[in-house]
């Protein structure tokens, strides 16, 4: 128990200081290139325990050729562990999670993550990315969270010049 809270305080700690600093305009985004497979690789190595813990199976599926792409690898590794946190969070005991890196035109790559969770309301979409919004105070109790891995994935990857968005189907 000890062990699991000083890892939620620390975890809760890095994110309202990464938040600041993005906030403050003091976060710097240091332009090397980047492995999307190397970063997916690390991020599922830190969070692998939860995901054995619940017996779900990481599917990742990025392509051998996808380019290493310009920008920030501690960036790249954080949007990852949020969006893959998420899902182990909050899909049910043995779901499959996919993560999916593909070539969107010539210079872009989009990534996405797949779950089983409950799904999330239409009107609900964007508040998601909002500091501090979690859609439902019961997922709070439940999975535990502070409602800013989401809001600092959308500012990580705004300053890295691109967006984020959802879709989900309820259920």
């Amino acid at each position: 128990d000890i062990h699991h809270s000083g890892h939620y305080l620390l975890a809760l700690i890095n994110d309202i200081l990464d938040l600041s600093r993005i906030e403050a305009g003091r976060k710097e985004v240091i332009d090397e290139a980047v492995s999307l497979h190397e970063e997916l690789e690390e991020a599922i190595k830190l969070v692998g325990m939860k995901a054995r813990e619940k017996n779900h199976q990481i599917l990742p599926n990025l392509p051998d050729d996808l380019p290493k792409l310009s920008g920030d690898k501690r960036a790249v590794r954080q949007i990852w562990l949020n969006l893959l946190s998420n899902a182990i969070k909050l899909s049910p005991a043995g779901a499959q999670i996919e993560l999916v890196a593909e070539r969107d035109g010539e210079d872009a790559v989009r990534i996405s993550v797949t779950d089983r969770g409950p799904g999330i309301a239409p009107e609900m979409h964007e508040a998601i990315f909002e500091k501090f919004r979690q859609i439902d105070a019961s997922v709070t109790r439940q999975h535990g969270g502070s409602g800013l891995g989401l809001a600092i994935s959308k500012d990580l990857i705004s300053l890295l010049g691109g967006s984020i968005g959802v879709r989900s189907v309820m259920g």
